[in-house]
């Protein structure tokens, strides 16, 4: 039977196989019983509709056979291996259509709609409900999967001399959150668990299991998230832990420039200076389009510095539309790194500045005041004018101003995020000496006690006091660990983008997903291990995984139906900020009641 259905898989197409559903027949691969040989009898048969992607959609008929020796203890009931391997207990589905499924998912990030389309073309009959289903029930077989390896994992950790653990959480705010544990040496996902919240009561029993199932690390890398850092110190005593080189100027700066930025977002908001400048792009629009050909000559004639040979009216409109774009683009100027590094509605405002000067050379040309053009420029300054001429924006952006030179003068000492820097998010803090790094901080650090403006100001204090505060967490000396190669000095990476790359890739997931920007009810519904599909782009994970074994599907073929039965019922919960029992004594309608007679007892 099993060399029909591979000859068939093999040699034809799946999606024109059969012109109906076939009807397979399974047999039993043990023709005796195992205690006493007698050849085992026929109890009954069964069919269910399967669909697999070699095949697509058929009818399974197995025999189901048991030892009828009244003499015989044997209690068991036989059926297929070749079918139980194929196809998932208590499923239509075989474990290709699954495997494909959660692949599909979350590596390629398709939506279900996309998915669907894809088994339809082999064949496979399912609803979008079922689609993700699979998805989720994938998760939880490669989780099972993985907790059944963990001897083999923890072989390769101990030959690499221990491993260094990066822990971070992602979520949305008033909603639980997944911790991930990844190992920077063998670059594997080894540990996820769905929390409440970043307090530290919930880190701890996380890191206890990691604990447990790997031993201690050699080395944590984190944020400095009061929680993690007070459950890290607690359980993971005496490991060195080193501070993310991104995460720490991220923070400090927001502190020393969060205040002014903030009030200048603010006040542009108010102003609406943005809404009114893409309204004037809008009032030219339809005249660019109606002279779409002149936009290239205008373009080189603005590189070069000649006239051109258009109208002045036309070409005067072209210009006011080129300032607007041009003072609109103040909004990307940033690297990809996000607040404090790049500050977009500052760059915004001295764009907004610097237009004014230019907008009152273009009023002194000979123009017709009636042209569209000049009118859009007109109603245009008015507005610039209100908002550059606001005594909070001009003040903030003078103090903000200042406050980056010392913030841009600790980044370049720290080599994190470079102003010129084209990676963005992904920038990991290159390969720099940390040794080299923690001189020219010390630099910085004796240039700012030095200078009396910047000592007695209160955010720099505060500034310098942070920086001491990290200084040994930020600077650890290189770990030697013992690998099965002989010693060997490892220094951990600077930052934790290992970590921020992987939750960006379930962020785009979920946004192509849902169209939608909040992870809340998601994370509420995803299995908590879903981060470890990370861990299949690895090839030294996957041997690991695989052991003798070719494919997932013949890995999750041999894992025991009751572990992932039980790991899915478990995956439908989430964590509570609400203790347990409060819970339950909200159910009762008479707590108030209850509640007023019990302080009255009280002393």
């Amino acid at each position: 039977m099993k060399m029909f259905l591979d000859r068939a898989a093999n040699c034809l197409c799946a999606s024109y196989l059969f012109a109906e559903s076939p009807l397979v027949h399974f047999r039993p691969e043990t023709e005796a019983c195992p205690c006493c040989g007698e050849h085992l009898k026929v109890r009954k048969s069964r069919e269910k509709t399967v669909f697999t992607l070699d095949l697509g959609e058929f009818t399974a008929n197995e025999t189901i056979t048991e030892c009828r020796n009244e003499d015989c203890s044997n209690q068991q009931k036989y059926g297929s291996d070749d079918l139980s391997k194929r196809v998932m207990p208590f499923c239509n589905y075989g474990y290709d259509v699954m495997v494909h499924t959660g692949k599909a998912m979350f590596l390629r990030h398709r939506q279900g709609s996309e998915i669907l389309a894809e088994l339809s073309e082999k064949n496979v009959t399912i609803s979008l409900s079922e689609v993700y289903y699979l998805a989720e029930k994938f998760i939880v077989y490669l989780a099972a999967l993985h907790n059944m390896r963990t001897d083999r994992i923890c072989d390769i950790i101990a030959e690499n001399g221990g491993y260094i653990l990066h822990l971070d959480t992602f979520g949305d705010k008033d909603s639980p959150r997944i911790i991930t544990g990844i190992d920077s040496i063998s670059d594997f996902v080894l540990d996820n668990m769905k929390i409440a919240s970043e307090k530290s009561r919930y880190i701890e029993p996380f890191l206890n299991k990691m604990a447990g199932r790997f031993g201690q690390p050699v080395g944590v890398v984190q944020d400095m998230g009061k929680g993690i850092m007070n459950a890290v110190q607690k359980v993971f005593v005496g490991v060195r832990i080193y501070i993310c080189h991104f995460h720490f100027l991220r923070d400090i700066g927001k502190d020393l420039l969060g205040e002014n930025y903030d009030l200048i977002r603010k006040r542009l908001r108010l102003y609406g200076i943005l809404t009114e400048l893409r309204k004037a792009a809008g009032s030219l629009e339809e005249l660019i389009d109606d002279n779409f050909g002149f936009i290239g000559e205008f373009s080189e004639s603005v590189k070069d510095g000649n006239a051109t040979t258009k109208p002045v009216d036309l070409t005067f409109a072209f210009c006011v539309y080129a300032l607007i774009v041009w003072i609109l683009e103040g909004k990307k100027l940033g690297k990809g790194y996000g607040f404090p590094f790049d500050r977009q509605h500052l760059d915004f405002t001295l764009r907004l500045k610097k237009s004014r000067g230019y907008i009152r050379k273009m009023k002194r040309r000979d123009i017709n005041k009636q042209t569209q053009g000049y009118k859009a420029l007109l109603k245009l300054e008015k507005r610039i004018i209100e908002t550059i001429d606001d005594e909070e924006i001009k003040k903030a952006g003078k103090e903000i101003q200042k406050d980056i030179k010392i913030f841009d003068k600790l980044r370049d000492a720290m080599r994190i995020a470079p102003k010129e820097g084209n990676d963005g998010l992904n920038d990991s803090g290159g390969d720099e000496d940390i040794k080299s790094i923690e001189k020219k901080v010390s630099g910085f650090r004796e240039w700012l006690n030095e200078n009396e403006g910047c000592t007695e100001n209160g955010r720099y204090k505060t500034f310098i006091s942070q920086i001491d505060k990290y200084w040994d967490k930020l600077f650890a000396d290189p770990i030697e660990v013992e690998t099965s190669s002989g010693k060997k000095i490892i220094q951990p990476q600077r930052t934790n983008n290992i970590l921020e790359q992987l939750f960006r890739n379930f962020k785009q997931w979920y946004r192509r997903k849902s169209g939608c920007g909040t992870m809340g009810k998601t994370l509420r519904a995803m299995v908590d291990n879903t981060p470890l599909v990370r861990n299949l782009k690895n090839d030294e994970y996957m041997k690991v995984i695989l052991g003798n074994d070719h494919t997932l599907e013949e890995a999750f073929a041999n894992i025991d139906s009751l572990i992932v039965r039980k790991e899915m019922k478990e995956a439908k919960q989430y964590p509570n900020k609400i203790p347990a029992p409060f819970k339950k004594l909200a159910k009762n309608d008479s707590l108030p009641k209850m509640l007023s007679n019990m302080l009255k007892k009280v002393a």
